[in-house]
């Protein structure tokens, strides 16, 4: 519990001194989380590799207590750090997704998105129906 109050302490002051509240989410192995506020709503969060690599940056909105994928996300590969996957949500729904496969980019749309969803539920209720 003290350092619990300890972290809270210096998440208050670093918070001051800065202007943005960082907060690591998780430091365990193979990754590290941090979440910034930019402001009284919104997130970036940024996923990085024990190294420092970044492999996935984001942004969350926070409706009452919960944090909603917001904005481009971005993924990138572990050993080249290209950028490989980008996607857009809207209030927590994705409206779009571009990707790299074997070399080449190919974009979903949020429609193209929904029908992959549905398709899954479809086929896991097809296989409770059948057992």
């Amino acid at each position: 519990m003290k350092t619990l109050s300890i972290l809270i302490l210096f998440f208050t002051l670093n918070s001051v001194s800065y202007g943005q509240e960082k907060i690591i989410l998780s430091n365990e192995y193979p990754t590290k989380k941090e979440l910034v506020k930019i402001d009284n709503s919104n997130y970036e969060i940024t996923i990085s590799s024990i190294d420092g690599n970044v492999l996935q940056k984001g942004h969350y909105y926070q409706e009452k207590n919960r944090l909603i994928p917001h904005g481009v996300w971005k993924i990138y590969d572990v050993n080249t750090r290209k950028l490989v996957t980008k996607s857009e949500y809207v209030m927590g729904v994705q409206q779009w997704i571009e990707t790299t496969i074997d070399g080449e980019k190919v974009l979903y749309t949020g429609k193209d998105i929904e029908i992959h969803r549905l398709q899954k539920r479809i086929s896991a209720l097809e296989k409770l129906v059948k057992s």
